[in-house]
């Protein structure tokens, strides 16, 4: 019986093993969410910024789309 219940613990499909390779998923699907969870914070903080007014859609054109008002002179820097 002894000899039974260690193999079940060892080699069984719900032995050890398993429960070893589902805390890898775990520690792995923990990185991922922190991650992910990162990224959902930058966008809330964009989409509060442009609810806020024209100044977050300002800051978004210039920073990602490099636009410029009218009048303005732009000056590319080459290190």
């Amino acid at each position: 019986m002894f000899v039974e219940l260690q193999y079940l613990l060892w080699f069984d499909e719900n032995g050890w093993k398993k429960y070893d390779q589902l805390q890898q998923r775990i520690t792995t699907q923990l990185s991922e969410n922190s991650k992910i969870q990162i990224k959902n914070q930058a966008i809330s903080n964009d989409i509060i910024m442009v609810k806020n007014g024209l100044e977050g859609v300002e800051t978004i054109a210039r920073e990602e789309l490099g636009m410029i008002k009218k009048g303005e002179q732009f000056y590319l820097i080459i290190q």
